[in-house]
């Protein structure tokens, strides 16, 4: 009987010991699981998150000059915004009208309109929008009544591309 009992019990030690590991390792598919559920779930809250914010800001660079557009694309590119470009004053206030954006960094010196009527539609279709205006011409008459049309700053041609990036950033 006490042979029978020895075996009975030896043979079932290894199975509880494989129960013990099968039902733990059960146990750390589960909590990895419930981990990477909750991993998903906080990726796509910050997904949306960083959508909402990429809407609310937004840089909207209206330049006729392409080499001038693209570096300025290329420098703000680096910012955690969404860059979008327009080359003439109707495209900039019809990008406007479609998804406003943060910010216009505008040339005073467009083919269509002058920039300071863009600026003054700007302004009053989004009073929120900040407007930067940038000329070749540092006149004085021309960035005082950019001012005072609401444009928050100024910068004249050529400009150092950190300056800007720095003012920019200063906005958001």
């Amino acid at each position: 009987m006490e042979l029978f009992l020895f075996v009975i019990f030896s043979a079932s030690v290894p199975f509880i010991i494989y129960l013990y590991f099968v039902i733990k390792q059960r146990s750390c598919v589960q909590e990895e699981t419930a981990v990477a559920v909750d991993r998903n779930a906080l990726m796509h809250a910050q997904t949306d998150e960083a959508e909402d914010v990429a809407s609310h800001c937004s840089i909207l660079v209206v330049e006729d000059q392409m080499p001038i557009r693209i570096l300025l694309k290329e420098a703000l590119d680096e910012l955690p915004l969404e860059v979008r470009e327009a080359e003439t004053g109707e495209q900039a206030l019809n990008s406007m009208r479609a998804c406003p954006s943060k910010i216009v960094l505008m040339d005073v010196s467009l083919p269509d309109m002058n920039g300071l009527d863009v600026l003054h539609t700007v302004r009053t279709m989004r009073p929120d929008t900040e407007v930067i205006m940038m000329s070749a011409y540092s006149d004085a008459d021309k960035v005082n009544e950019a001012k005072a049309a609401g444009a928050i700053g100024f910068f004249s041609k050529p400009f150092d591309l950190e300056e800007l990036r720095a003012y920019i950033s200063s906005r958001l």
